[in-house]
């Protein structure tokens, strides 16, 4: 099983809009290639979709909405022997933006190491943070130094504010991350979505 947690700038409601909007999926989505909507149930929608992670993985999705803040979610048809999880939406300890708990849980089959599988997908999730957040227009949260920029603006006055504008930092894209994995052959780096094996010289 694998859990991860992370921070989204935005609302419970944004954030399932984006996510129930499937056909969006390949703008922002780490790793989705293609999304195909089989049945528009606005309840229990179906779902194709091909993504690209250890390998092309083609799967039907059923989802579950029902409930306002969980999207769960099974393979009905496709690579893995079961695929299964739920994303959970919760408001933030801090008041400021919603808390996504990812649960997913899977069997491979024989012919995969599921050792592989794990790392590969627990990689893919943690892209999907900052693709969300930059999906929605946000950043994560970070009250303390917004304080701290306003309150610079305010006691330096604004001959000095309009001297030294402040600059947003644009957000990294997803290929500029890089990922390594350890493997029987040697070190495996993803750079760019590209993997590239590192061999030890004898």
């Amino acid at each position: 099983m694998i859990q991860r947690y992370f921070k989204i700038g935005g609302s419970q409601d944004q954030i399932r809009r984006e996510m129930l909007a499937f056909d969006s999926w390949p703008e922002w989505w780490p790793g989705v290639q293609t999304v195909k909507i089989l049945k528009a149930d606005p309840e229990q929608p179906l779902v194709a979709v091909v993504i690209k992670t250890v390998t092309t993985i083609q799967m039907t999705l059923q989802f579950d909405c029902r409930e306002v803040n969980s999207i769960k979610f099974r393979q009905v048809k496709g690579w893995f022997k079961s695929y299964q999880g739920e994303y959970a939406l919760t408001p933030s300890p801090d008041g400021l933006g919603t808390t996504v708990k990812i649960t997913t849980e899977l069997e491979s089959g024989m012919m995969v190491p599921k050792g592989m599988v794990y790392t590969k997908l627990s990689a893919t999730l943690a892209l999907l943070e900052e693709a969300l957040n930059n999906r929605l227009g946000v950043q994560a949260a970070r009250p303390s130094q917004g304080r701290e920029a306003k309150a610079q603006i305010g006691t330096a006055g604004p001959r000095a504010a309009a001297a030294r504008p402040i600059e947003a930092k644009p957000a990294l894209s997803r290929r500029k991350l890089g990922h390594v994995f350890s493997t029987r052959e040697g070190l495996e780096v993803w750079v760019g979505g590209r993997p590239y094996l590192l061999r030890p010289v004898k």
